[in-house]
């Protein structure tokens, strides 16, 4: 793979952030204006909207302009390693659930265990398709 001159990866990078915040602004008053703004749902969903461009924006650029392959993004040897993004999201699920847990023995009434399937439902799908293109 040829290397790359850095004035490249300047413009690169300035044209995948005026992509995100240009059509990212587009996307989030799109999606904000068709959902219900008093949900919690509504409001995490029309929060990552705006995401969805630069998750667009960035293989696209990195295709056409920088001309590296899409997968190299992930990895420089242009092979996804599934194992290693397993240790990441093991890693962050375990940061995250003693962090919360912790949070939660400090402050126990900041949380409530209920179950309403009405506004988890939602919320989950919400979550599984937009969270982790952020």
């Amino acid at each position: 793979m040829k290397r790359t001159p850095w004035w490249l990866w300047t413009l690169a990078t300035f044209v995948i952030i005026c992509i995100w915040l240009i059509a990212g602004t587009i996307i989030t008053a799109i999606v904000g204006a068709s959902l219900p703004a008093d949900t919690p749902w509504a409001t995490l969903a029309t929060d990552l909207s705006g995401f969805i461009a630069f998750f667009i924006a960035t293989p696209f650029v990195w295709r056409y302009m920088l001309g590296r392959p899409v997968v190299s993004l992930i990895n420089f040897n242009g092979r996804i390693q599934w194992r290693r993004i397993g240790v990441g999201f093991g890693v962050w699920f375990a940061l995250t659930s003693v962090t919360t847990g912790v949070d939660a023995l400090i402050n126990p009434g900041d949380y409530e265990f209920t179950f309403a399937a009405a506004g988890f439902l939602p919320f989950a799908a919400v979550t599984v398709l937009l969270l982790p293109i952020q």
